[in-house]
Order: structure tokens, then sequence, then C-alpha cells
């Protein structure tokens, strides 16, 4: 026997102290909860209640089970003020694995104004990094720039941007306003590692423009770029708006680039329903302006 709606019945009748009251209580008729406390009784071989004439008295049997019954809907109050709370955006976490921490914070900062009570945890990592995260499910969504085209993945793209070249104010090319490829290869490169979307693309455009250039050095993330830059050790080439204030760097446009850098809001395709996902992606969906 299924024994929720009996101890229902019972708890009620306990609760309200007849079965008249118990019925209204629960939307139901009297004789359909007396039906369920009789199955209870009966399939135990107990009597929960003595049962007089204008009222009804808990057995020892029955106050015992009263406790426990208590618990037991207590408990599922909780629960259902739990997936109530989650499904209202108002309690719960989201972990946000991005390559572009300029992308990110915006957004981020978007959806705590409009849902203070999600906790946050944002991870840090190269493109590919974060879409593995996501397939690997230690992360809930990833900004990344490897929009690979795989099935697993749902992605939105957040904005669009053509590589720049980043130098100190006192280079040549500062002044000029702009480069191309051909004058790029005749400096000393910084460039990402091997796996890094901006190598690829700067590698696409050089092959491309059927320039061959190796690298004077090789730094692991966008952070090291600048400041590798910053130290004069070369020039490197990224999106403009990955450089954000840092005074000590400009950013100019190379000429005759065809690359363009697309930054994606990525999450799992087959994921079960999340209303916290769902809303990270429609404050993307207003947020996102794709660079010209």
């Amino acid at each position: 026997m299924t024994l929720y709606a009996p101890l229902r019945a019972f708890h009620a009748v306990a609760l309200h102290g007849g079965f008249s009251k118990a019925a209204a209580a629960l939307h139901l008729t009297q004789p359909a909860i007396s039906d369920q406390v009789r199955r209870l009784e009966g399939d135990f071989g107990v009597s929960l209640f003595n049962r007089r004439p204008r009222a009804v008295e808990l057995t020892p049997i029955g106050r015992r089970l009263l406790i426990a019954t208590r618990r037991f809907f207590d408990a599922e109050k909780d629960a259902r003020d739990i997936l109530s709370a989650a499904r209202s955006l108002s309690t719960g976490s989201l972990t946000m694995h991005a390559d572009a921490p300029y992308l990110a914070m915006p957004l981020i900062a978007e959806f705590r104004k409009q849902y203070p009570g999600i906790e946050i945890k944002v991870l840090t990592g190269n493109a590919e990094q974060c879409v593995e995260s996501v397939l690997d499910y230690r992360a809930d969504v990833a900004i990344s720039a490897a929009t690979r085209q795989d099935a697993r993945l749902h992605s939105f793209p957040l904005h669009r941007e053509p590589l720049s070249a980043i130098l100190t104010p006192d280079h040549p090319f500062a002044s000029a306003g702009k480069t191309s490829l051909a004058e790029l290869s005749h400096e000393p490169l910084i460039f990402r590692e091997p796996r890094s979307v901006t190598r690829r693309l700067l590698e696409d455009d050089l092959a491309r423009a059927g320039i061959t250039c190796i690298p004077a050095v090789e730094v692991e993330s966008r952070e090291a770029l600048v400041e590798a830059v910053a130290s004069k050790l070369g020039v490197g080439v990224m999106a403009a708006s990955e450089l954000g204030a840092d005074q000590r760097l400009v950013s100019v446009p190379i000429t005759d680039s065809k690359s363009i850098m697309t930054d994606s809001l990525v999450r799992l395709a087959d994921r079960p329903p999340s209303v916290i996902i769902d809303a990270v992606f429609a404050i993307a969906a207003k947020m996102a302006v794709p660079a010209a």
C-alpha cells in the first residue's frame, strides 16, 4: 500500500481533531478521509484514534505516529520551499568558466542585479578549457571563443571583433594608427600558446597572406601577453576589447586581417531544464552587441 495518502489523512485528523475538519482542510469528503484512516489501521493492525461521538482522541501509537508525520510533512514543506525558491530564482548556484572576463563580468553584474540570491562561481582558462568544463559538468555555462561544431553544445554569440595589434604608445605603429600582416612579420611577435584561439586566428591570417613567422616569445595567457608587450619584448595580437583599461598599451587595427574573434555563451544541449541557466542566456541575449 502506498502510505502517502493514508498518512496525510491521519495527520490531518490528528491536527484538526476530527474527520470533518480534516476533510475540509484537504478538500475531500469525510467518507474518503475515514476510509484512508481505516485502511491504514487495518493494514498494520493498529488503532490510531479512540473515536468518540463528538471528538477523536489519539491512542498511544497514534501519538507516536503523529511525531513521525510531523517530521515527514515538515520535510515535504521544506522540499517544496527549496524547489519553489529555485524556480523563482531566489536561491541556487551557477558556475561559469570564462576565457574572457571582460565579457563575463558585465553579464554576471546584470545577473546579480536581477537575481541577488544566486551564488556565482567564476573560473578562468583558455577557450578550450572552458568548453571542456561544460562537457565534463564542471561548469554550468562557459564564455569561450572555441566555437566548435558539437551537437552536445548549444551556444549563443556574445561578441564579434577583429584582431588588433597590441603595442606600447611609443611604437611607430601607434603613431601610424594601423599596421599590416607584412609589417607585423618584421616585428618580434608575442604568440599565445598553440591551443589558443587567438593564435589559431593569427596563424590563419599569416597563412592566407603567405607569410611565415616564428614567435619571439610564447605565453600561456592573455595577461602574460599584455605584460610581455608592456615590457617591450615585442608586439602582441588579440581583440582590442581584451586589453581593457590598461593605459600602458594601445591597440591598432591590422588592415588586411580577415579573422574575427567570436566569443559565445555555451551550455550543454541536452542538460535538464534549468531556470538559472535559462536566465543567464536571456540576459546575454539582451546584452550582446556584436562589434562592427
